[in-house]
C-alpha cells in the first residue's frame, strides 16, 4: 500500500504552451491515482480538466498572469473571473515582479487585491519566482500578498 498523506498537498502541474490534450488526460488520470490535491493548468483546458474530475476530489488549479505576471491587472481580474466561471477551484497568479523590484509596493500589493477580490470566495495563491528576487524582496513579496488576502505564496 502506497503513503498518500503528503498527496494531498501536491498539485500536479503541466503549464508548457505546446501542451497537448493526451497529455493533459494522463495529467488528471495520475492525480485521481494518487489522489493529489490539485491539477493545475492553463485556462483553456479547464473544462477538459472540469470534465475528467467530475466524479474525483481533485481540486482544479488554473494560473493568472503565467508565466510573466507583468500584464495589466484588470487582465488579471478578468482571467481570474474567466477561469472560475469555466470550472477553476483555485487561482495562482504571478506577482507582478517589476512592480516588486522598483519597489512600489503598493501597485504590487493593489494587483494581487484585485485579482483577490475578482476570486471572491475562491482561494488564490501568489507565484513570486524566487529565483529573480533577492532575500528581502521574497520577504516583503510575502508580506503584501496575505495583507493584499491571498491563500498561499
Amino acid at each position: 500500500m502506497q503513503d498518500q498523506s503528503l498527496a494531498k498537498y501536491i498539485d500536479q502541474t503541466l503549464l508548457k504552451p505546446e501542451t497537448t490534450q493526451d497529455q493533459i488526460l494522463a495529467l488528471c488520470k495520475q492525480a485521481r491515482t494518487f489522489t493529489f490535491f490539485g491539477v493545475c493548468v492553463n485556462s483553456c483546458w479547464i473544462p477538459l480538466v472540469k470534465h475528467e474530475l467530475q466524479t474525483s476530489d481533485v481540486a482544479i488549479v488554473s494560473v493568472v498572469g503565467f508565466p510573466l505576471g507583468a500584464m495589466s491587472s484588470l487582465a488579471k481580474a478578468f482571467e481570474t473571473e474567466h477561469a472560475i466561471k469555466k470550472g477553476a477551484d483555485e487561482i495562482d497568479m504571478v506577482i507582478n515582479i517589476g512592480q516588486l523590484k522598483s519597489e512600489n509596493f503598493k501597485g504590487a500589493q493593489d494587483d494581487i487585491r484585485n485579482v483577490v477580490n475578482a476570486a471572491g470566495k475562491i482561494p488564490v495563491k501568489v507565484i513570486i519566482e524566487t529565483s529573480l528576487l533577492t532575500l528581502e524582496e521574497k520577504e516583503t513579496a510575502c508580506k503584501i500578498s496575505v495583507e493584499a488576502g491571498a491563500k498561499f505564496v
